[in-house]
């Protein structure tokens, strides 16, 4: 059962009411307790004990530490390339797909980085090129999926052993 207090301008306890009749309840607090470190906990009829926390609010917590990891790996998988190289990523990526498909895709932008001097593409470093993208295309797929399937995960939890069970990372 969970009470609120009535404080007065000493923060005080002046009467404690009831969240299920909402009619003044007799709680005696030992003098032991000190009100001001009781936030997030509730008086269970003889003790001050920590609030449960609901599965929804466990959720919403594993949900966080799913995106702070996803975040975190992103930015480890980004910092080895300048803002201009992340801009192009894109267009790397559908080229490399598109050659994955055809080996004689129109791949301007690749072509462009694998131009000799002479003016003529070197296909070696084209098609290495083309492999280390969908390298990263791949990992970067991995962790989105990683990402999505763990959402879910997370999402179908209805006991907080469930949620417990699923590790992030």
């Amino acid at each position: 059962m969970y009470n609120w207090a009535v404080l007065n301008e000493n923060n005080e306890v002046t009467n404690w009411y009831s969240c299920v009749t909402q009619q003044k309840v007799d709680i005696q607090i030992p003098d032991d307790i000190d009100l001001n470190n009781i936030i997030g906990m509730v008086w269970n009829g003889s003790e001050f004990v920590e609030k449960s926390k609901t599965v929804d609010e466990l959720k919403v917590e594993k949900l966080d530490e799913l995106k702070d990891y996803v975040n975190n790996q992103k930015t480890l998988m980004e910092s080895k390339y300048s803002d201009i190289t992340i801009g192009s990523f894109e267009d790397k990526r559908k080229e490399a797909l598109a050659w994955k498909i055809d080996s004689t895709a129109v791949t301007p932008y690749v072509d462009m980085l694998c131009t000799k001097a002479d003016g003529t593409v070197d296909a070696n470093y084209r098609a290495l090129l083309l492999d280390a993208i969908l390298a990263k295309v791949t990992g970067v797929a991995q962790l989105e999926a990683y990402e999505d399937v763990t959402r879910t995960a997370i999402n179908t939890c209805t006991t907080q052993a469930e949620l417990d069970a699923i590790i992030i990372g």
